[in-house]
């Protein structure tokens, strides 16, 4: 329906700029907007930013929207100029999440940077386990990262993997334990879109690791498991005694001896948890 939503938007804006809405992808259209003189572009500019605008305020299926905008040119043949201009605005995207309009403006390269500057103290906090100065630590970078715009995003991923193996490198697996690759840390980084999604996922990560008990690491990989798997309605005993490779009924006496909780309560306190911290989190609705 992009194209309705996009005509339905329009009919009440009074402006002389015209244009046509091309779908490219279900959930991706192409607007391209024209008027024949500059003085009819100055006269219905502010709104169409606007209508811009409103596009913020669209989901499909719960999803926020965004919208890039590029650069104004003379001419059919600049046609292709705005949109290569909007896909490089688009990029945008990465610092500034979802629910976003985003114009095209030119920008410097980004000046050489330094990893080991950037990641400042956060490694010997790790070593320290001190959790209170590695959240503070990843707050300050998740926070210069943003206003870096023009900072490659696959040197901030990279950043945010060799964090993810810091950490990683704390969780200690039984011997012959296999994990889907699916559920390491560096995959999701690179899974995920947004400076934000990677921040909320690494400091979780932080959180959950340095918070973590001195288990067995046999017990260790089962927590481990049920946190990346809680989800699962299928997630039982059986599953994740299969995955450390051990019987449940061993699993089962080895993790109550060391949590105080039996296999199956972990699972349903880390369903509550997740739950209670997904109902408190404002930035998703409610239907």
């Amino acid at each position: 329906h992009w194209d309705d939503n996009m005509r339905r938007l329009a009919a009440g804006v009074n402006s002389p700029i015209r244009g046509i809405v091309a779908v490219k992808e279900p959930t991706q259209a192409v607007v391209v907007l024209a008027t024949r003189t500059q003085s009819e572009l100055d006269e219905g500019q502010p709104q169409w930013q606007r209508l811009a605008q409103q596009v913020e305020t669209w989901s499909i299926d719960g999803q926020r929207l965004f919208c890039a905008v590029g650069e104004v040119g003379e001419g059919y043949s600049h046609i292709a100029v705005s949109y290569r201009t909007a896909v490089i605005a688009l990029q945008k995207l990465f610092f500034t999440g979802y629910g976003a309009t985003l114009f095209y403006r030119e920008e410097p390269d980004a000046a050489p940077l330094d990893e080991a500057a950037m990641l400042g103290d956060v490694e010997d906090l790790v070593a320290k386990h001190d959790l209170n100065g590695v959240i503070a630590s990843l707050q300050a970078l998740y926070q210069a990262l943003g206003q870096m715009t023009n900072v490659p995003v696959t040197f901030i991923k990279n950043l945010y993997i060799h964090l993810g193996y810091l950490l990683a490198s704390r969780q200690q697996q039984p011997a012959g334990a296999v994990r889907d690759v699916q559920l390491y840390p560096w995959y999701k980084i690179l899974e995920y879109g947004t400076l934000g999604q990677i921040h909320e996922y690494i400091t979780t990560l932080a959180t959950q690791e340095l918070n973590r008990p001195s288990y067995s690491s046999l017990v260790d990989a089962a927590i481990k498991i049920i946190e990346e798997k809680y989800a699962e309605e299928e997630l039982k005993i059986a599953l994740v005694a299969e995955a450390v490779f051990v019987t449940p009924s061993y699993l089962s006496r080895v993790f109550k001896e060391e949590t105080g909780q039996t296999v199956g309560e972990y699972i349903t306190t880390t369903r509550m948890q997740n739950a209670k911290r997904l109902l408190l989190d404002p930035r998703l609705k409610l239907y």
